[in-house]
């Protein structure tokens, strides 16, 4: 489900809720729903332009899903697994190699040059990589 999708049912709710409880206070029967209606989403609005941030924030700092409105992924991005020396094999580009006869060739002395080996370090963190989505960042 979208943002904007979550926003506008959130804040529909609340005018809704609001108009009808005006209704009952202000009898004159379409005044007293409009100015319910409007009161209502303004604060809907208002209240989940402000509660956004802090739920997504807590959500990516403890994994909770908000009863499935945030999607948490904890697959590893790909580059990431390549990094760490696994093969990933990707179906969308197989290339198949020709078949080709070896051909002969006499064995020379190469000479191997001595380099130390370099460790790389990629520190991951869970951060927001979609419209209420949670994962892997670089």
């Amino acid at each position: 489900m979208s943002n904007e999708l979550m926003r506008t049912m959130f804040t529909t709710t609340c005018s809704l809720a609001l108009g009808a409880v005006s209704q009952a206070f202000i009898e004159v029967p379409v005044v007293g729903y409009m100015i319910g209606s409007f009161v209502g989403s303004l604060v809907g609005s208002f209240t989940y332009s402000v509660a956004y941030k802090p739920a997504i924030s807590f959500c990516v700092d403890t994994g909770f899903t908000m009863f499935g409105l945030v999607n948490q992924d904890y697959v590893l991005p790909e580059d990431v697994i390549r990094e760490i020396g696994i093969d990933v094999f990707d179906y969308e580009q197989l290339e198949y190699d020709e078949f080709k006869p070896e051909g002969f060739q006499f064995s020379t002395f190469t000479l191997d040059k001595f380099e130390p080996e370099k460790i790389d370090m990629t520190f991951l963190r869970r951060g927001v990589i979609g419209i209420n989505e949670i994962g892997f960042l670089e």
